[in-house]
This record gives C-alpha cells, structure tokens and sequence, in this order.
C-alpha cells in the first residue's frame, strides 16, 4: 500500500521531490482527468495481483462492488459513508467530523476519519 501512495504521491506534483523547491503557484494539483487515471491504473493492478495470487474472480469482485454501493441504500456507484447520528441531540452528522456541528457534543472517534 505505502507503494501505491508513493506512487500517487511522487505523481501528484510535476518532477516529484524537485517540486519542493519550486514557487507554490508552480505546485498545482494535477486536472481531475489526471488523477482519475491515477487512481484506475493503481485499482486495476491491485486488482490484477488480488485475482491472480488469491483466485477471486470477477463476479465476486462485482458482487462485492454492490455490496459496498448499496451501504447507503442507493445503487449510484458512488462511495458515501453513512451518516452517524450524534448520541447527545440524535442529529445526523457526517462521519468525518469529531464534534457534532449542531450541538458540539464529541461524537466516537471511530466516526472521525
């Protein structure tokens, strides 16, 4: 995985480490089509070595892929965490956050991510 990080990251910024030292208004993030391609290069390899060194086969992959989809109850093809409800008012937040935004009570830190 620290591979693949490294590779995005190396990727992300023109001429990698030698960016450093550049201007920040040189430092830009690539286009979305860039980083599209980034990330379906970096799923199809790991695909690749999963299918080949466990036997786990397209269909499965798929059924998984719906399984995933279908957490928040709508088949879209997008990934969305589900919401978390806050134990203090019972208002629904979103997972990333630490404090509830309406009442500010700490939500579990395994909502935070």
């Amino acid at each position: 995985m620290d591979l693949i990080i490294e590779f995005v990251q190396q990727r992300r910024v023109p001429g990698g480490a030698r960016a450093a030292s550049r201007d920040a208004a040189e430092a830009r993030p690539p286009p979305l089509e860039e980083q599209l391609g980034r990330l379906t290069l970096a799923c199809t390899a790991m695909w690749m070595l999963l299918r080949q060194r466990t036997g786990v086969t397209d269909q499965e992959l798929l059924e998984a892929i719906q399984e995933v989809d279908l957490r928040d109850g709508v088949l879209d093809g997008q990934y969305k965490p589900p919401a978390l409800t806050c134990p203090a008012c019972g208002r629904r937040n979103n997972r990333r956050r630490r404090t509830c935004m309406y009442c500010e009570a700490p939500l579990p830190p395994e909502a935070a991510r």
